[in-house]
């Protein structure tokens, strides 16, 4: 899938990731919290949503980061899981 239609799809799900990533924060209020044996699900789960963030920035055309210039794209892409 190609063009403006691939790029929403992307955008979609780029959001999704955030959303769960937010919800994970809102759950943890500390790094030693987040980092707690009894909360290792989130641990995994946000590298994750993470490298799925990076993948996804991976197949954004040039003409939507553009589009979108005030987002730290150079620093998702990063996040990718090679």
């Amino acid at each position: 899938m190609r063009g403006k239609r691939a790029d929403l799809q992307r955008l979609f799900h780029i959001v999704k990731w955030c959303r769960k990533l937010k919800a994970i924060s809102d759950d943890v209020q500390t790094y030693d919290e987040f980092i707690d044996k009894k909360n290792y699900r989130y641990v995994d789960l946000s590298a994750f949503y993470i490298g799925q963030l990076g993948e996804l920035e991976r197949g954004l055309s040039g003409e939507m980061k553009n589009t979108l210039a005030d987002i730290p794209w150079r620093q998702i892409k990063t996040c990718a899981i090679s």
